[in-house]
């Protein structure tokens, strides 16, 4: 074998070594500095740790389901049916109420900045209805309305010749609150959904089938918060 590929390769095979050997000196040194940071000036590192901390916020925003009601004719609260009220003032009212309480939900709500109240509706009742949504203090007073245009109107859905809904009728309401807003909403502790039942199919083959239909409304709350990072 040639002298000269000997000697290139014992040069190259060492001057590799001399750079693993130098690698691992200077981790070894950078290890042994922090060590000796870490033990002789601690003074240091908790405060550089407390002002990052203090300079920081936590952003996010948080959702979470409130209620699901789905109202009906066997579940109607009238003290006669609701077809057979409905054939005698050609309007029929549907009340629920929902436990809604802030102050349980957030227990510092100075860290909210803004919330958005959702209500997702299936109209899959057999006639148009018209939805309005209140805030209830505990003494049972309307607080504030929550729909700002009042009330929301489903059409009624469509019907086939054997009485069948084939086609939902659905909306989706998203309502926003600020900062500002926050202590009137403190003092809600139920809302109060109240659903007008206008222009119901009362032919026989609706009729008959009336306990299968429903009105599904779904409340939902989403919340922005910001909270510093040495409170977390």
């Amino acid at each position: 074998m040639d002298v000269r590929i000997l000697y290139r390769f014992f040069f190259c095979l060492n001057r590799k070594a001399y750079f693993i050997y130098t690698i691992m000196l200077r981790r070894y040194l950078y290890i042994l500095c922090f060590a000796w940071c870490m033990l002789f000036i601690p003074s240091c590192v908790k405060e550089d740790l407390s002002k990052i901390s203090s300079d920081f916020d936590w952003n996010a925003n948080l959702s979470l389901p409130v209620s699901s009601i789905s109202m009906n004719s066997a579940g109607f609260r009238g003290g006669t049916s609701l077809v057979e009220l409905y054939k005698v003032i050609g309007m029929v009212i549907y009340t629920e109420t929902v436990e809604f309480d802030l102050s349980e939900i957030f227990t510092k709500t100075e860290y909210v900045d803004s919330l958005m109240l959702r209500l997702d509706i299936d109209n899959n009742f057999p006639a148009e209805i018209e939805v309005f949504a209140y805030y209830m203090d505990e003494s049972g007073r309307v607080v504030r309305n929550i729909i700002s245009d009042t009330s929301l109107t489903l059409a009624k859905p469509d019907i086939d010749a054997e009485g069948n809904i084939t086609s939902v009728k659905h909306v989706l309401h998203d309502e926003s609150f600020s900062k500002k807003d926050i202590p009137d909403l403190l003092k809600t502790k139920q809302i109060l959904l109240r659903v007008f039942i206008r222009y119901l199919d009362v032919s026989t083959e609706v009729v008959n089938k009336i306990d299968d239909f429903s009105i599904d409304i779904n409340i939902g709350l989403r919340s922005s918060v910001t909270v510093s990072v040495d409170e977390i």
